[in-house]
């Protein structure tokens, strides 16, 4: 199966918005060209799920959340960030967040780039 996570519908946050709040969580430089965010309504949000829960490369489907291991594919996940290759072979990283959700997309952005900040999650060895 071809790892299909072309995003339908999605609408990308600007990188002055993540900057913002990079800002606001660390004192490190801003990785803006290693980092694309977008907001997806609930089907796109559980459609990419599906397709990484079944991609036979991804080896680990759950995420450390508050010091508990997540499944990826909880209903209570409504944001993630994984890595990407992009076009010209460099890595970075995704972050998609669910429209619907009780939490504000701000407060969903500020945790996923802290667990980039915080190196909870980072880029494989290789380009990037």
């Amino acid at each position: 199966m071809e790892l299909d996570l072309e995003l339908r519908n999605a609408e990308p946050i600007s990188i002055n918005r993540l900057k913002t709040i990079w800002k606001s969580i660390s004192g490190k430089p801003f990785p803006s060209e290693k980092i694309r965010a977008f907001v997806v309504d609930e089907n796109e949000f559980d459609r990419i799920q599906e397709v990484l829960k079944n991609y036979a490369g991804i080896r680990n489907l759950s995420i450390q959340e508050y010091e508990v291991d997540s499944p990826l594919n909880d209903k209570d996940t409504n944001a993630f960030t994984t890595v990407e290759i992009w076009p010209d072979g460099s890595k970075g990283f995704l972050i998609v967040i669910e429209q619907e959700s009780p939490l504000t997309i701000k407060n969903r952005l500020i945790h996923e780039l802290k667990r980039i900040a915080e190196k909870e999650i980072t880029l494989p060895e290789g380009r990037s």
